[in-house]
């Protein structure tokens, strides 16, 4: 049987040398004060596993990895790119909805399928997406699911932001000013009584 300081040791090979030292020494301490030879006797062995449980070893470092941002910009300016980016998709999400809708003169209002052509060009998935949203625009508006006017909201909200984007501040300068006005004056007359 290895004693317990061997134990120790092949346990703590691959520790640094600093950990190793420190909890040998923290071991032979309790040995001596439980049994006083220099050997580790069998309960010291309790007193080892007890000092490992205390000392947990430094997980190994893992990061998600960030690109550096690049340099001249906040991180305000890139929050800002970042969003502008989800607008983007979201008015390029919304004009292709729009633009479907809007071909609807392409289909016959009777036909079941898409035409050919669609499928050709787009496949047969997107072909069919297309002739769900150009049928629509053969329906009354109060039969249009609200999908098509929400899709018409927000691409008109995003154009006119970044209109008003472009324009840049438009300060107004108001001033009040208050004036009084005399009394009206009339012209005095002498009434006789009759």
């Amino acid at each position: 049987m290895t004693s317990g300081a061997d134990w120790l040791a092949e346990l703590l090979q691959d520790e640094p040398e600093s950990v190793r030292e420190d909890l040998g020494k923290i071991a032979k301490k309790k040995a001596e004060v439980a049994g006083g030879s220099g050997s580790l006797p069998e309960p010291a062995v309790v007193v080892e596993t007890k000092a490992l449980e205390l000392y947990t070893p430094p997980a190994p470092l893992s990061a998600e990895i960030v690109p550096a941002r690049p340099s001249g910009i906040t991180r305000a300016e890139l929050k800002e790119i970042e969003l502008r980016g989800i607008e983007d998709d979201i008015l390029c999400e919304t004009s292709a909805i729009i633009r479907d809708v809007t071909r609807f003169r392409d289909i016959d209002p009777d036909s079941e399928a898409p035409p050919p052509e669609w499928i050709a060009e787009h496949g047969a998935d997107e072909a069919k997406k297309r002739f769900r949203l150009a049928k629509v625009g053969w329906s009354p508006k109060k039969d249009a699911p609200v999908g098509i006017e929400v899709a018409r909201s927000v691409m008109v909200g995003i154009v006119k932001a970044r209109a008003t984007e472009k324009k840049g501040p438009s300060t107004l300068n108001v001033a009040f000013v208050k004036m009084t006005s005399p009394f009206p004056q009339f012209l005095e007359m002498e009434v006789e009584e009759k």
